[in-house]
């Protein structure tokens, strides 16, 4: 019986595991954390990232995506709600961000180079296998340009299997964002 009732849980957990979006599976395996606690300064068109900056001054790109759970305390949001002063913590997991140039570029620059090995439903995102077999996370940005041979191709084209090259600059991809309360100022004495 016990061993019904645990081969029962496990294939509920397999199920439900099979429920969940590609979008909100799109992960590199073993890729770094990241957590950033800031302003928001910028959201970027169609709201595919926002730009914090930290305590230390720094600024830091995010990838905001569907897999992204965003909350301002009980009530959930989308990335389309987030909006430029809003305080934030973020926690989530390094991503390279590939985009058109622009002078706006914040973080190192980086470059991936390999086979894809999973795509995201919404082609915002996708995982490449490079040559020492670490994966990486590529979130897409507008006017990102990817290399398979000789031919330069879109988000939109990339598939599982293709080997490809592109450059970009470093982010952060979220996975949770907390919109925090503003700080109460003092009030002036009379």
């Amino acid at each position: 019986m016990l061993r019904l009732f645990v081969c029962a849980g496990f294939a509920v957990l397999c199920a439900g595991a099979l429920l969940v979006p590609d979008s909100d599976r799109v992960r590199a395996g073993g890729a770094s954390s990241c957590k950033v606690a800031g302003e928001i300064t910028k959201i970027g068109p169609g709201s595919e990232y926002f730009i914090v900056k930290g305590a230390d001054g720094k600024l830091r790109h995010i990838c905001c995506g569907g897999g992204c759970r965003i909350t301002q305390g009980t009530k959930k949001l989308t990335c389309k709600d987030l909006k430029k002063g809003m305080r934030v913590s973020v926690v989530g997991h390094e991503a390279c961000h590939c985009e058109a140039a622009s002078k706006d570029v914040v973080g190192k620059a980086c470059k991936v180079a390999g086979q894809v090995t999973q795509v995201s439903t919404d082609k915002h995102h996708f995982i490449v296998k490079d040559a020492d077999g670490k994966q990486r996370h590529v979130c897409c940005g507008r006017g990102c340009k990817i290399a398979v041979g000789d031919k330069t191709i879109t988000c939109k084209d990339v598939k599982v299997g293709m080997k490809v090259r592109l450059s970009g600059h470093e982010a952060c991809h979220c996975e949770t964002v907390r919109v925090l309360p503003r700080p109460v100022k003092d009030k002036p004495e009379k």
